[in-house]
């Protein structure tokens, strides 16, 4: 029987503890899967927010489905995401209060994601469905 033991991914997202001017954590990655990590494994990451994120507004494509999952951490109430966080998505600008999960189409128009106003830490988990190498194709302004 073959192991799984190489299958078990450890590894953190380059540049994996961004700190506002203060020291306090913006975000921490948590793990990365990729094709370099498990060879054949899609592309999945794990990233804390702890506070106001501001990503860039221009928007891009990806060649895959996109998965981003936002997930509160109070444990009495895992529905509530004690945060906000702010997509566009084409030219529609959503805002998610509660735990939630975003299927992006492969060609979709979409922003980074921004996080405002944390009241307790948030967890995003991103995944795609094929590829082994997230990438992005940006779009003319």
């Amino acid at each position: 029987m073959e192991s799984m033991k190489d299958n078990i991914v450890f590894k953190p997202l380059p540049d994996s503890h961004q700190k506002n001017e203060a020291g306090e954590t913006i975000r921490r990655n948590v793990f990365l899967l990729d094709g370099e990590a498990v060879p054949g494994a899609p592309y999945a990451a794990a990233t804390w927010y702890a506070s106001t994120f501001i990503a860039p507004k221009e928007q891009h494509t990806h060649d895959y489905d996109e998965f981003l999952s936002f997930i509160g951490s109070d444990p009495e109430h895992p529905e509530e995401l004690n945060a906000t966080v702010k997509i566009k998505l084409i030219d529609e600008e959503f805002t998610i209060t509660k735990s939630a999960i975003i299927f992006i189409p492969a060609g979709t128009r979409h922003t980074e994601f921004s996080t405002y106003d944390v009241k307790r830490p948030i967890m995003c988990f991103a995944s795609c469905s094929t590829s082994d190498k997230y990438s992005q194709n940006l779009l003319d302004k």
